[in-house]
């Protein structure tokens, strides 16, 4: 006789699935979210038309740029980048020194500034 056999097939029942997880709620997020340094923050939205204006950001040296505190998702050159009307905090840190160029700029509605920033070279090895 088997192990198996001792049970009768009356007595069988299939082993059911566990029930679904239910989904994730807004509430309930993750260490690694929660504890975000806002240096990372997701790219703003393109504001709408009545609230936008735009900006041209150059630099002699690639850089990530920061509007807010919110990384822009695209190295410098910026060409025709829409930004919310007000003043805005924009930071710019080269990649290849780190040196950082913080400034503000008041923006109003349809307004295009055009900002070129110059960082100083990284040294060269002789």
């Amino acid at each position: 006789m088997c192990i198996g056999d001792s049970a009768s097939p009356t007595q069988l029942r299939p082993i059911a699935p566990p029930p679904p997880a239910p989904p994730p709620s807004s509430s309930s997020q993750d260490l690694e979210d929660q504890e975000d340094d806002g240096a990372e923050a997701s790219e703003p939205a393109v504001p709408a038309k009545a609230q936008r204006a735009f900006l041209t950001l150059r630099t002699n040296l690639p850089a990530r740029v920061y509007i807010d505190g919110a990384r822009v998702s695209r190295t410098t050159p910026l060409v025709n980048f829409p930004v919310r009307v007000g003043t805005r905090d924009i930071r710019v840190v080269a990649l290849s020194t780190g040196e950082r160029k913080d400034f503000q700029l008041r923006f109003s509605r349809g307004q295009h500034q055009k900002l070129e920033e110059q960082f100083q070279p990284p040294p060269t090895r002789r």
